[in-house]
């Protein structure tokens, strides 16, 4: 599952001006760490199915690619987690356990505020994969009926 969540508001900008940015050759300095002490991941669960014990891997990017993919050119056989070596390049944020009775995942791992935290850009993207591959979750999405989608909650420092 892939997720994305905006951060340039806490840098107290709008819409896409990110004067602060430090892109490749600009010259500009880096802008300072985001105001986040705590961050906590909250999924709500719509289906497990799992033979034996499971795991939710959380990985994390922040780059130019993080603020612009489009959701509905996410296909299968081009995403990350089908290509180890490119999902080696990302930052494991978290790893939390998941039971076949869970109806949500609270996911609470100081090195995800951490990486929220140091990130330059607008947006972060969250990669969710199983750790061992075998995992079926599904969790309700922001189109879901009656079940909220996912939500990251931030507790800032200022």
């Amino acid at each position: 599952a892939y997720m994305r969540f905006p951060v340039l508001a806490l840098r107290g900008e709008k819409g896409g001006q990110n004067t602060n940015r430090n892109r490749r050759g600009s010259g500009q300095s880096k802008p300072k760490p985001l105001p986040v002490a705590t961050a906590v991941l909250r999924l709500n669960l719509t289906s497990v199915k799992l033979s034996g014990d499971g795991f939710i891997r959380v990985y994390a990017f922040g780059d130019a690619l993080s603020d612009r993919w489009p959701e509905d050119k996410i296909v299968w056989s081009r995403c990350y987690s089908r290509y180890p070596e490119k999902m080696a390049e990302l930052a494991l944020v978290a790893e939390h356990s998941v039971g076949a009775g869970d109806k949500t995942l609270t996911i609470d791992d100081p090195a995800l505020a951490e990486f929220i935290a140091k990130s330059a850009d607008q947006s972060i993207t969250l990669i969710l994969t199983g750790s061992k591959g075998i995992e079926q979750v599904a969790m309700a999405s922001k189109e879901h009926g009656s079940k909220p989608p996912p939500t990251l909650v931030l507790g800032l420092t200022e």
